[in-house]
């Protein structure tokens, strides 16, 4: 990594942790290059604005969350591969907001976060809807409610046992993975 990039890293790192903890509109740039080690001149090398930082913030987590949403569109065959792929992937999904649990907040709590929710519904409810055509998911389940008890369930878990250390992401993946899959109801 160059030194003009590893210094863009390190203030993109620094407001991110200070926006997570005193919010975007009670983080200003002279409190993030400070924390960072920089002068303002290197933030707006970088950045041309704090508005401009966050949907920097905002853009990079959407669009990493969004290929971990849409992993398993390339599961093309019903025949028991979702059964295998849904654990990996919840365990990924977890992982990557286990480790970006700022950003997380970060977008949550910003305007641009029912937009980001929206996005990765969209992808489930798409993805549910091409299971289901190729009978690997239930035909009678609504998949636009089904996408939605997924994101906000991946949600309130990660905040719930992920970022508190009570569950790993593939405890919370397999467990996930399992519920949604298989339910609840106790087989006969």
């Amino acid at each position: 990594m160059k030194k003009g990039e590893r210094t863009k890293q390190i203030i993109f790192d620094t407001a991110t942790q200070l926006i997570a903890e005193k919010g975007f509109k009670g983080t200003t740039v002279s409190e993030v290059v400070k924390a960072a080690g920089y002068t303002q001149a290197a933030f707006y090398l970088h950045f041309k604005s704090k508005d401009d930082l966050l949907a920097e913030i905002v853009d990079t987590f959407e669009v990493r969350l969004a290929a971990l949403t849409d992993a398993s569109k390339t599961l093309r065959d019903p025949s028991g591969k979702l059964e295998e792929e849904m654990p990996r992937t919840y365990t990924a999904i977890f992982t990557f907001l286990g480790d970006h649990s700022n950003e997380l907040k970060i977008v949550l709590a910003s305007e641009q976060g029912i937009k980001v929710r929206k996005k990765i519904t969209d992808i489930l409810s798409a993805n549910m809807k091409m299971h289901q055509a190729n009978g690997a998911v239930r035909g009678d389940v609504d998949p636009n409610l089904l996408a939605e008890a997924i994101t906000a369930s991946i949600e309130q878990l990660t905040y719930q046992y992920l970022v508190t250390g009570e569950k790993t992401a593939e405890e919370l993946g397999k467990q996930t993975a399992f519920l949604y899959l298989y339910g609840m109801i106790k087989n006969k």
